[in-house]
């Protein structure tokens, strides 16, 4: 899982330095009114934090730090409380890549550290993965600070919808997978099952006999498990 989360913010940047080319300083407008072309300049906005979460870490920080500093903003980085030599990594990395001095910032630190960056008067924006009620403070801590912009990915627990024509040995596998990956963590992981009534009996019986096959255990443990520990109690 660590591999392929890598792998993801090598994608990312891929994808961000392609795209990023894209935007322009300036940009005319023919015609913006009768016989006068209008002419639209793009900027930075200045110091954004950025704030992730405990479940996929690295690809959540990325999202959010590669296009505010693609794009010529500063960041403040504040990774979670449960994995602070992640960000304490990224930092180093940013040193030895030699990004300038004041570019990349990082603070460890718990929720009380959060809520003072994005509520801090010199922040320009507030980029944000986490849970839900994290969000809904982030929102009501910036609503008098309107100009202020805030990206808030908060993502829902999904249902998986099994039809009676499915293929149902994936169906059964995915399921699985869905459900329990990262110990069943991620908020992108499956918390219900919507199971056509004619093969439900049948699924749900197939379905506990797989998930007891699952093997739990100390992550670095000779038999790889396909859990390991919780980030936290």
């Amino acid at each position: 899982e660590a591999r392929l989360e890598v792998q993801d913010c090598l994608d990312l940047i891929d994808y961000s330095l392609n795209h990023g080319t894209q935007t322009s300083i300036e940009t005319q407008v023919p015609d913006a009114v009768p016989g006068v072309t209008g002419v639209i300049r793009y900027h930075s906005r200045g110091v954004f934090a950025v704030v992730s979460q405990s479940i996929l870490p690295l690809i959540s920080t990325h999202h959010h730090l590669i296009p505010a500093l693609l794009n010529g903003n500063t960041v403040i980085v504040k990774t979670t409380k449960h994995a602070p030599a992640l960000g304490q990594c990224l930092a180093e990395i940013a040193h030895q890549a030699g990004i300038p001095a004041g570019c990349f910032n990082f603070l460890h630190g718990d929720g009380e550290v959060s809520r003072r960056l994005t509520g801090h008067p010199e922040i320009d924006g507030v980029l944000f993965t986490g849970t839900a009620e994290s969000a809904i403070s982030i929102k009501k801590q910036l609503a008098p600070e309107y100009w202020k912009i805030a990206v808030l990915q908060s993502g829902g627990r999904n249902g998986t919808l099994i039809w009676n024509d499915a293929h149902y040995e994936k169906a059964l596998y995915d399921t699985v997978v869905s459900c329990f990956l990262t110990a069943g963590q991620r908020y992108t992981n499956g918390n219900r099952v919507i199971v056509h009534e004619k093969i439900f009996d049948r699924f749900l019986k197939d379905l506990h006999t797989l998930a007891k096959q699952i093997q739990v255990g100390y992550q670095f443990a000779e038999k790889e498990p396909f859990i390991g520990p919780l980030v936290s109690e």
